[in-house]
């Protein structure tokens, strides 16, 4: 609500209202909302970052309108999320767990993850904030599509200690920390002290920018060749494989490697100009970075709706080329349409609801199909994970043939490329959205995959990995010379 004593931002939780909710819940997010049209989202994270060294995040999402009378898409931005100060990190490898808060570290073992981070979530249930954004509180991170290289987690999740959540259309934006209610200690205190650290981050907002970019003594080779290995050989060997299961739609990723001296967050920005997507993330857990764009949600609950948004691919007119591929990928999308909604239909209540919006701006091919209803009471959104990951849409179809033969073939193992990333919210919600394009930054090497359909022709499929390989090389040059 409004706090009538200030002037220097919209809303603010009273003490009255606080007082209230530490009656019922042990954690009470605290909030205050302030302008939001004089920075930039990579301007603020870049403030933020260097005052709160550690683990954060950027998730962006836009929505789409639709102007009947101009008979175009209007795309504006739908939230933009950031993460510092995480009250917990999660990171999970094989069967071991490691549980970090506020520097200290333990292990435990189990064999299902997605259950423990289950019951760790129930600490934090309960609590519905209307009053702030979707993402008000939770946890922010991805799982892999398969168990990840040696130095890589499978899965990571941090509890983000500052969270910052930008509504674009009224360009308004609420930090947001948390009170955990200590019986012992006097509640104007611990009030005082959250609004303490909300007033630390406003003052940081607010501080003149100061020049970042530095001229680095250091020369990036853009014609610099990318390994692949033999992909012709890796085609042919799953080609055979294809055939002899029967699959209707297989897509294999081939991870490669390239040393670079470009910053993680210099390559984002470069990411956000050149190839934005629906959805926008950076995931910073210290020792590497997860960014990306996907125009796929994986799923969604938000306000009693479950959505779940698979890339699907519509048979067109066009030129010869165009139309032999366009049929094989109409042909394998209504299989994995199929396959999206018997998985989806074990969380929605009745029958989903099945729709195909065309995007032409973005492709001729390139759609998003919507798969929608009501989930069923008590949804969980690791329950869903556990289902929906990976998606049909970056291995193939049928889902179990399919995993079974990139797993014996895949070298090395795709690990983060080909998952999901997004957050899973102390009151229910989620967002989850298909790693379709990403990269894994660490100790200054780029992981990258590199698509290959395995359903196209060679000649067709060497094109499509040709021009994948020039976007990272693009993307490596305007991060070093541009925004460097």
């Amino acid at each position: 609500m409004r706090d009538k004593s200030h002037d220097s931002y919209f809303e603010a939780l009273t003490f009255e209202e606080f007082q209230s909710l530490s009656s019922e819940y042990h954690l009470v997010p605290i909030y205050k909302e302030i302008p939001a049209d004089l920075l930039t989202t990579t301007v603020l994270y870049e403030k933020l970052s260097a005052a709160f060294s550690g683990e954060s995040f950027i998730l962006e999402s836009i929505g789409r309108l639709n102007n009947p009378q101009k008979a175009e898409t209007i795309w504006w931005g739908r939230y933009t999320y950031l993460g510092f100060d995480p009250m917990v990190i999660y990171r999970g490898k094989g069967s071991q767990i490691d549980i970090t808060s506020r520097g200290q570290t333990q292990s435990i073992d189990t064999q299902q993850p997605y259950e423990f981070l289950r019951t760790e979530m129930q600490k934090y249930a309960g609590m519905r904030a209307q009053y702030m954004p979707v993402l008000w509180g939770g946890m922010v991170g991805f799982p892999a599509s398969s168990q990840s290289s040696e130095s890589l987690p499978d899965f990571a999740f941090m509890i983000p200690g500052i969270l910052i959540g930008i509504e674009h259309k009224r360009s308004r934006m609420q930090i947001i920390t948390f009170a955990q209610i200590d019986s012992n200690a006097q509640l104007q205190q611990q009030y005082d002290d959250a609004n303490a650290r909300i007033d630390r981050v406003i003052e940081i907002i607010q501080q003149p920018q100061a020049a970042t970019r530095t001229l680095l003594d250091i020369h990036h080779d853009t014609q610099v060749i990318i390994e692949t290995g033999d992909l012709d050989a890796l085609r042919a060997a799953a080609k055979s494989e294809f055939e002899k299961h029967q699959l209707h739609y297989l897509k294999l990723l081939k991870v490669v490697d390239v040393e670079t001296a470009v910053s993680a967050h210099s390559l984002y920005r470069a990411l956000r100009a050149n190839a934005p997507s629906n959805n926008m993330f950076y995931l910073n857990f210290g020792d590497f970075v997860v960014m990306g764009a996907s125009p796929e949600v994986l799923f969604r609950v938000e306000n009693d709706e479950f959505h779940s948004r698979p890339l699907v691919y519509v048979a067109r007119d066009s030129d010869a080329d165009e139309q032999r591929i366009s049929a094989y990928l109409s042909r394998a999308t209504q299989h994995i349409l199929e396959a999206r909604i018997e998985a989806v239909e074990a969380f929605i209540q009745g029958t989903p609801e099945t729709s195909i919006t065309p995007d032409s701006e973005k492709s001729r091919l390139l759609n998003l199909a919507e798969i929608s209803g009501t989930p069923i009471p008590n949804i969980d959104a690791f329950s869903v994970l556990a289902v929906l990951n990976p998606s049909e849409t970056v291995y193939g179809v049928p889902g179990k043939a399919a995993l079974d033969v990139i797993r014996r073939i895949e070298q090395p193992n795709r690990g983060i490329s080909g998952g999901c990333a997004g957050f899973v919210g102390f009151d229910g919600s989620a967002e989850m959205c298909t790693l379709v394009e990403s990269i894994v930054v660490a100790n200054h090497h780029i992981h990258y995959a590199l698509p290959l359909h395995i359903g196209l022709n060679a000649a067709d499929d060497r094109v499509s990995v040709r021009l994948h390989q020039e976007k990272l090389m693009h993307l490596l040059d305007e991060a070093m010379h541009v925004y460097g």
